[in-house]
């Protein structure tokens, strides 16, 4: 793996998650607005609905794997700076496997979920099923891509 690529994809990927996150917010809002409108006037409102869930799907994860990425999720290291140097280095390596193999099993659950589900649609507004669980499945994907060096040099450190 060209870890020069992985740092060049990290630099990247959260300047486009921004834009993309931006204009799914906008389309779920609307989506969110048209509804209501629509049940005003006694449209049917299931495309609605099913749009804006998929939106709240997207918007969820994506910012979440920008936020992994550039390193500005939340930490709770009370109990962690009480641990000896050795103690923390070897609860770190621990950790940073469990969350790789974690991250990885989900991914391959997602898409035996995206394979399961091929070709179906939901029964409101058509949607393609597999695009509900994508949002997981990609964000888990970029984020175990890039944070796959940093575990390497977890263990290359010592």
């Amino acid at each position: 793996m060209n870890l020069e690529l992985v740092a060049s994809a990290r630099d990247r990927f959260p300047v486009s998650i921004d834009l993309i996150s931006g204009v799914i917010l906008i389309i779920g809002t609307l989506a969110v607005f048209v509804n209501v409108l629509a049940v005003f006037y006694g449209i049917p409102t299931a495309f609605y609905i099913e749009l804006a869930i998929l939106c709240l799907m997207w918007i969820t994860f994506l910012p979440h794997a920008k936020m992994q990425i550039s390193e500005r999720n939340i930490r709770v290291e009370y109990f962690y700076d009480k641990l000896s140097e050795r103690a923390q280095s070897i609860w770190h390596k621990i950790v940073r496997l469990i969350v790789d193999f974690t991250r990885i099993m989900i991914v391959v659950s997602v898409l035996v979920a995206i394979t399961s589900f091929w070709g179906t649609t939901t029964s409101g507004a058509g949607i393609p099923v597999p695009l509900l669980y994508a949002p997981l499945g990609i964000a888990l994907a970029f984020i175990t891509i890039i944070e796959f060096k940093e575990t390497i040099n977890t263990w290359i450190q010592e």
